[in-house]
């Protein structure tokens, strides 16, 4: 949906009035009112808080910055505040004025009018004389333009706070466009998400009480003047207390923003392992790791909460002090006038009390709370400077890639090039990369360089095979060619432009169509022939037509479609050099063969293709083979050169194997995340599920005016105290001192105990959710994109912890005030009741009337957040591909619309909210207003005090009232947080981890390893009537027996795997060693499969803890199972050895090496079931050999069950299983299918790897074939 669709917004042409009253939030209010609000309800983002225009205009200030610090002196550093002042400077100045008058223009003068009041009552009896008539309109007026003005006010406050962070948010956007590889490896998408959501929100808060910090010491002064002249020096016992309460206060703040420091990293770490554990999900449950992981998120979580425990008792303390300290002033002051022998009257006792309540809002709530929260939002703003900082790649060594043009030009373009091509390459250089003495490193540690000593000059019209050993630096090659790993020392020089597909494909959540196209026009004749040529005609009709939205990083789709696709991306764009990494060992030889002859040689003939593989079969077409080994090329030249040389391939990569130590540092992988990792462009699913679509975080509290103002005890005391005035009898004293001090002893132990019972159940609550989650299908994992369920773990639960203990607790004490204050009214005049009544209901029909819009702003708003953060992690995911399609441009302002679409929803919401709290202001001040006159019509007779107690209670009303309704609001909306925990909490849990005792198998089982599979079918959806991926397959594999499994991508090869594991649903049955599978717990049936799965998945922490989480095996046990899978050496060489710390998702490893670790962890579970899929396929083919070598020793008394593309790791095995559309169309020894089936599939498929190969395959199946006989 893009904002500029939507209907222009009511306040663009709305006149002074309009503003003032809210009056152009009311169509909304009423259309929420008949209907279900719709995104489509909502208005378009105004001009002035566009994304586009606030994040350039940032982003540029923030550039200059950075230049003048640079230019100036290098010891100045670049400040993020400095930024937002420079250019929101005009609109902080207009809001300070306005409060300026409004504090001290109306607040201020209340007391004085007030004393005023109550004077003219003491002296002449009833309110007859013109003095008093005087005093009530002004009070009246005063009272009213204070709640006309302060609600304008506090909205262009949180209006402006939301520009400052529509405008960072954009810069941090653009910002991480441009992060180098090196500066991603330390920045995980938790943070960055964590940046977005918890420390932009810090504006929303700071801005509130911001002009407080200057305002506060203004106001002490002139009410200390003023006390001074009312009851003399005893004023400043009262102001003592309150002004020496500052420093305890602010040490207090400053030990609880440390806490939130504390506090926010551990929630940090806890999101970014939940991320991890989400991602991995499906690795978790065949592994049997969920009760490891369970354990460790607890403790994370203990650790938090103990944080959370320490700044919410400091909290009840400062809350508790917020109650008791005005009151204790008061009394203080009171007492020492009357003691030190002044006379106490009833306009002395008012106006003395109504100042301390004026100085206990701003100075010890507002000022400190301004304070506190001003130093938080500097915290954040550290750490977006940070961030900010960041390295970015070297623009100058960054190869000529043009951002994209516009889509005119861009066809231009395509049709210069058609041109160009027909005549000759006249002006177009022939030379397209040109590499000299490249040195080049990831890290600044000493490591080895990835890259040494490169030299290598490209032309046009070249098809260049890179290949060479696991860590070889082949993947880190490709990325100095795009200019995202700078030189150290040398070179590259890149003529035209490149186009680039990674070897781990990366898809965001659209259609397959916009994966392939990325922002490009459509070229209906290229795109036909692309989607051609990438063999995904097929795919696509089993999928419905490239419309087909492929969920979040393509999990829809198996994997040789996501690389088939991500390949199809690569080549749509014109481009002059197409760096391909490694994009044929994800499919199977048959489609393997299409794309290098269609694809590679054919499409592309005419330009240079730079392609990293490890499939042999193809090098004979390659006009340039470049072998690599540790970061050096070994040898560069053509098949007949190397020919020549007389070094035949499979012995060179022999030998360069057998001395492997290849750079630890490659990080040969480019995708940042692995399989599940972030989570995409999410606008399908966002809106499609508006009921799981998470909630709004608090709102900054507004001007919370009197908020716990008049404690009716106090207040009750005080006027015993002046109606006996003349009396000052000793006995109201003690009273009135008993009274105020058990209101402190009670205050600090409500709040103590309220905090750590909803500490507690926080806790529980988020047990409770996180077995609910892990324990439920994976269906559940497909279905919700990992962004909506990391937000019930990151947002909702902070709702939960944070933020409703809070406001819960301000509901339940407005409440208890008003009822007080009501009481009070009721006593000095009982007619109160009927127009207190009246208020009643009109604030009751008002409230269900907001509520019911407020419900449905609130929700959008919230669905309007989710795909902000989806689309960040899916770009930080992509990084390297978005730089080298330069599609820059097109995702900003994909971003730009997704925080417009926000924009819209937070400004409804503001504006809602505010009109809202100002109706409720203007019933209030109706109810003081016929407080103020029935004192005139009905004048208490002879006791003035009365008067003053009667107003003074009905002014703490005005703002307690809209606040505590807006509080009740908050309270039901944060309730919400708790539904969508506890909806988590009642998932379907996906069996029972353990059996029953009857069917408990024995601890050796299986001793055989025999899989017999009955009409087995499977589906990925919980619903009986969907599709069945796997068709009633019949099959035996006996003990001990060696099975391939082949078939084109999509067949259902990966789906066996999960028919065997119990990940989806079943129907018909699989029986190992006579036992059903169905009946058993699943961690029973799990833990005897060993896995080496598909995508190879590592968790931050430790190598040991990645090889054994339960921690069941000795250290020489490990060692001896990464020597087996030839990674001993690397490991050792590392500092730590078994300790060395592992990025997130693994990313300091290669591809290879990750699937390397899964091949030990499943030695070292010794099963008698072993299952590959593809686990080899990131492997040169001589570490495979190894690999093979080892599983058949190692796994030689167990069945295995390989998935591969190639088909000469399966040659050997004892059967080979065709898959086709999920049936079996073949199985049988490999030496039977190619010679005697009829149907020859198999015989295809191996025929079309090339003549040569065939044969060499054939004496492989049949030397297999007799060593069985």
């Amino acid at each position: 949906m893009q904002a500029n669709k939507l209907p222009t917004n009511p306040r663009e042409s709305a006149g002074i009035l309009s503003s003032l009253m809210f009056c152009y939030a009311l169509p909304i209010l009423f259309k929420g009112r008949k209907k279900t609000l719709q995104p489509t309800d909502l208005y378009n983002p105004l001009e002035e808080h566009k994304a586009e225009s606030l994040g350039d205009r940032f982003f540029r200030a923030w550039e200059d910055e950075v230049e003048a610090c640079r230019r100036k002196d290098s010891r100045r550093e670049p400040s993020v505040l400095r930024v937002v002042f420079r250019v929101f400077r005009w609109e902080l100045l207009r809001s300070a004025v306005m409060l300026g008058a409004l504090e001290l223009g109306t607040r201020a003068t209340v007391p004085l009018i007030l004393a005023g009041l109550i004077s003219e009552f003491s002296k002449h009896g009833e309110g007859s004389s013109l003095a008093a008539q005087l005093y009530a309109v002004a009070l009246i007026l005063c009272v009213l333009s204070c709640v006309l003005l302060t609600h304008p006010y506090m909205m262009g406050m949180m209006h402006l706070a939301m520009k400052m962070r529509v405008a960072v948010s954009c810069a941090i956007y653009r910002k991480a466009l441009r992060l180098s590889r090196t500066a991603m490896g330390d920045t995980t998408i938790g943070q960055v998400v964590n940046l977005l959501s918890n420390d932009l929100n810090r504006f929303d808060r700071a801005l509130i009480h911001l002009h407080f910090l200057w305002l506060a010491p203004v106001e002490l002064m002139i009410a200390a003047y003023f006390l001074y002249q009312q009851i003399g020096p005893a004023s400043f016992l009262g102001i003592g207390i309150l002004v020496l309460y500052l420093p305890l206060q602010t040490y207090l703040s400053k030990i609880t923003s440390m806490l939130r420091m504390q506090t926010a990293l551990r929630t940090d770490q806890r999101v970014r392992m939940m991320n991890e554990i989400i991602s991995g999900i499906q690795v978790i449950k065949m592994y049997t790791w969920e009760r490891p992981f369970g354990r460790l998120i607890e403790q994370l979580r203990r650790s938090e909460m103990s944080s959370i425990r320490q700044v919410n008792l400091l909290r009840g303390v400062l809350l508790s002090f917020e109650i008791t300290l005005g009151r204790i002033a008061i009394f203080v002051s009171l007492m020492g006038f009357v003691l030190m022998g002044g006379e106490l009257t009833a306009e002395r006792a008012f106006c003395v009390t109504a100042f301390y309540n004026i100085l206990r809002r701003t100075v010890a709530k507002f000022f400190p709370s301004g304070m506190s929260q001003f130093s938080e939002l500097l915290v954040s703003l550290r750490r977006i400077k940070a961030f900010m900082l960041r390295d970015e790649p070297d623009v100058d060594h960054m190869p000529y890639q043009a951002e994209e043009e516009p889509a005119e030009s861009q066809h231009l373009l395509t049709e210069k090039e058609q041109k160009s091509d027909q005549i000759a390459d006249g002006y177009k250089p022939d030379v397209l990369v040109d590499i000299k003495d490249l040195r080049a490193r990831w890290s600044p540690e000493p490591h080895e360089p990835v890259l040494d000593n490169i030299n290598m000059t490209l032309r046009r019209r070249q098809l260049v095979a890179v290949i060479g050993p696991v860590g070889a630096g082949k993947s880190s090659l490709i990325q100095a060619i795009l200019g995202e790993l700078s030189p150290e020392a040398g070179g590259v020089h890149v003529h035209g432009r490149f186009s680039y597909a990674s070897q781990e494909p990366w898809l965001f959540n659209a259609s397959v169509r916009d994966n392939i196209l990325f922002g490009l026009p459509m070229d209906k004749q290229r795109y036909r022939t692309v989607v051609k040529k990438c063999a995904l005609e097929r795919d696509l009709e089993l999928l419905h037509g490239d419309g087909t939205i492929v969920g979040e990083r393509g999990a829809s789709l198996s994997g040789g479609q996501r690389a088939r696709i991500s390949l199809a991306r690569a080549v749509y764009r014109q481009a002059d050099v197409y760096l391909l990494d490694d994009p044929l060992s994800a499919v199977d030889t048959h489609v393997g063969r299409h794309l290098f002859d269609e694809c590679m040689r054919g499409f592309l003939r005419q330009k240079l293709v730079i392609l990293v593989t490890h499939q042999l079969q193809f090098l004979e077409q390659a006009d340039l083979i470049v072998i690599m080994d540790k970061g050096k090329i070994t040898a560069i030249g053509s098949y007949a050169e190397m020919l020549q040389s007389g070094q035949d391939f499979a012995q060179l990569l022999a030998e360069s194997t057998q001395n492997e130590e290849s750079g630890a540092g490659d990080v040969e992988e480019n995708n940042k995340s692995l399989s599940r990792q972030s989570s995409t462009q999410s606008t399908g699913s966002a809106s499609s599920q508006d009921s799981l679509v998470p909630q709004e975080k608090e709102k900054p509290k507004p001007s919370s005016v009197q908020v716990q103002e008049s404690r009716s005890g106090g207040t009750i005391g005080l006027a015993m105290v002046k109606n006996n005035a003349t009396s000052s009898s000793s006995l109201d004293i003690y009273y009135f001192a008993a009274i105020n001090v058990s209101l402190v002893i009670f205050a600090m132990l409500r709040t103590l105990l309220f905090f750590s019972m909803t500490m507690h159940s926080s806790t529980e609550l988020h047990n409770t959710m996180f077995r609910g989650v892990s324990r439920t299908a994976l269906y559940f994992f497909h279905t919700n994109p990992s962004g909506r369920i990391l937000n019930r773990f990151a947002m909702d639960l902070g709702q939960v912890d944070e933020i409703l203990p809070a406001v819960m607790l301000d509901c339940i004490q407005i409440f208890l005030t008003l009822t007080g204050i009501i009481c009070v009214l009721c006593l000095t005049n009982p007619w109160y009741l009927v127009n207190t009544i009246a208020m009643v209901l009109a604030f009751y029909y008002w409230r269900e009337f907001y509520l019911k819009t407020s419900r449905d702003v609130k929700r959008l708003e919230a669905v309007a957040r989710s795909p902000m953060y989806s689309h960040f992690s899916a770009t930080l995911n992509g990084l390297p591909t978005i730089r080298a399609l330069g599609a820059q441009r097109t995702l900003i302002r994909e971003y730009d619309n997704y925080q417009d679409l926000h924009s819209s929803g937070y400004y409804t919401f503001i504006s809602t909210s505010r009109a809202f709290g100002y109706y409720l202001d203007l019933f209030c001040v109706a109810y003081v207003v016929s407080v103020i006159l029935n004192s005139f019509f009905n004048p208490p007779v002879g006791n003035p005090g009365q008067i003053g107690l009667a107003i003074t209670q009905a002014l703490g009303m005005t703002g307690m009232v809209q606040w505590g309704m807006r509080q009740s609001a908050e309270l039901e909306n944060s309730m919400t947080s708790v539904e969508r925990v506890l909806e988590y909490k009642n998932l379907d849990a996906e069996g029972d981890f353990s059996s029953t005792n009857d069917k408990q198998p024995p601890k050796s089982w299986p001793e055989e390893g025999q899989v017999v599979a009955k009409d087995l079918s499977l589906r990925y959806a919980p619903d009986p009537e969907t599709d069945t991926v796997l068709k009633s397959l019949n099959f035996v594999i006996k003990p001990r027996e060696k099975v391939g499994i082949v078939g084109r991508t999509g067949a259902g090869k990966s789906s066996l795997i999960n028919a065997l594991f119990r990940l989806s649903y079943n129907d018909g049955s699989i029986l190992i060693d006579k036992r059903n599978t169905k009946e058993m717990g699943l961690h029973d049936l799990r833990s005897k499969i060993s896995i080496i799965p598909q995508e190879p998945v590592l968790f931050s922490g430790t190598m040991r803890y990645n090889l054994d989480p339960f921690e069941q095996y000795p250290d020489d046990k490990l060692w001896q199972a990464l020597e087996e899978v030839h990674l001993k050496e690397e490991i050792s060489e590392l500092p730590t050895g078994l300790q060395s710390s592992i990025s997130e998702g693994g990313t300091n490893f290669s591809v290879g090496q990750r699937q390397l670790v899964c091949l030990a962890r499943a030695i070292l579970r010794e099963n008698r079931i072993l299952v590959m899929d593809e686990a080899t396929a990131n492997v040169d083919p001589q570490t495979d050999g190894l690999i093979q070598t080892t599983i058949r020793n190692k796994f030689k008394d167990c069945t295995v069950l390989t998935i591969a593309h190639r088909l000469n790791t399966i040659m050997d095995s004892d059967k080979v299983m065709v898959l086709d559309a999920g049936r079996v169309v073949e199985f049988g020894s490999p030496y039977e299918l190619l010679t005697e089936s009829e149907s020859k599939v198999f015989h295809g498929m191996v025929m079309q790897t090339g003549k040569s190969s065939f044969e060499h395959l054939l004496k492989v199946a049949q030397d297999a074939q007799k060593s069985i006989v």
